[in-house]
């Protein structure tokens, strides 16, 4: 799970709700300052979980037809009969750049998240991570 506090607005990775809520607080390097940082915050304190988007089967296709669209084109354009027709997309063409785009999205690392909880994190309950 990756958290990040909105707050701030700051974008938090962390595993667990309490690396979270330490990260929200991370510049009180004493007792005293953590007790003057929660109280000049804004309780509660929510913590937002997200989780990486997916890309999904129909994403897929739309991205391989796409693809191979812009390759026919560009190979029409340069090895094609300049008075003929484009050349249409075949089953054969249409599987084979089917099964690249997903072998892509397999190997690619999605960046992106998506919420999928909300965690709300009181005063007492961050003072007491934070010991």
């Amino acid at each position: 799970m990756t958290y990040f506090g909105s707050e701030h607005q700051e974008t938090y990775r962390c595993t667990e709700l309490e690396e979270a809520v330490s990260e929200e607080l991370e510049d009180a390097s004493t007792e005293c300052e953590l007790i003057m940082a929660l109280d000049e915050m804004a309780w509660p304190m929510i913590i937002v979980e997200v989780k990486p988007m997916v890309i999904s089967p129909t994403e897929i296709i739309m991205l391989a037809d796409s693809a191979l669209e812009n390759l026919l084109d560009g190979l029409d354009e340069t090895y094609g009969d300049p008075g003929g027709d484009y050349t249409n997309q075949s089953v054969v063409m249409k599987n084979a750049a089917r099964a690249f785009v997903s072998d892509v999205v397999s190997a690619y690392h999605v960046w992106a998240c998506e919420e999928c909880g909300r965690h709300e994190v009181s005063r007492e309950q961050a003072l007491a991570i934070m010991k």
